[in-house]
């Protein structure tokens, strides 16, 4: 049986990292003020699903309820992105 990893939560630049092999980026110079845009581009169109994420900066903890939400946003299964 697989050992189930305890979801925690992440600073921002590392949440960035691992979103990245699912092809979620951010957009630069998106959101207004502390707010950054995250997107998963569709290779077709360029246009995709899109999430707005409150960043005071690179080392911001972002809360387990933020990424759970990201996750749903982009169809990323939840268990396969907390095993990495």
């Amino acid at each position: 049986m697989p050992q189930r990893v305890n979801p925690r939560p992440l600073g921002y630049k590392k949440l960035l990292r691992r979103l990245e092999p699912y092809g979620v980026m951010e957009v630069p110079y998106r959101g207004k003020g502390s707010e950054r845009m995250l997107v998963r581009p569709d290779p077709a169109t360029g246009q995709g699903p899109r999430y707005f994420i409150a960043c005071h900066g690179e080392h911001t903890m972002i809360g387990v309820r933020t990424i759970r939400a990201i996750l749903r946003r982009f169809a990323i299964d939840a268990d396969q992105f907390w095993s990495e």
